[in-house]
């Protein structure tokens, strides 16, 4: 996958009231949370990609393929979770995040494939 250097990220989009317990931005799994909103931001770009993907494949860590890509916002969450847990092993914090995703980020997710047809990728 590859994310432009310009793409922006808002982290972990967690309320600022629980940055004590899941911070808003944490330096050892930012990373998780960049691919995480580049994928629900630009789903399709990185359907695009899939055929140059498939050629680094095999530099993906293992884990990371046995992902369900038939469901799109699923992937994203599970890539997150495992992507973090591979970066900051910590079961029960990166298992809150996730639990958030996928009851929350349904929104987001609705929202940026209505734009899709008015937003560009540039």
């Amino acid at each position: 996958m590859v994310i432009p250097a310009d793409f922006v990220s808002d982290g972990h989009s967690t309320p600022r009231l629980l940055d004590v317990l899941l911070p808003h931005y944490d330096a050892k799994t930012n990373l998780a949370a960049i691919v995480h909103d580049f994928l629900y931001m630009h789903w399709e770009v990185f359907e695009q990609q899939q055929k140059q993907l498939r050629a680094a494949v095999l530099e993906c860590p293992s884990r990371l393929l046995s992902i369900d890509i038939d469901d799109p916002r699923a992937y994203a969450d599970e890539a997150y979770y495992r992507l973090m847990e591979q970066m900051a092993p910590c079961q029960w914090r990166n298992g809150l995040y996730w639990v958030a995703v996928r009851c929350l980020g349904w929104w987001n997710w609705r929202g940026y494939r209505r734009n899709d047809r008015t937003r560009k990728f540039q």
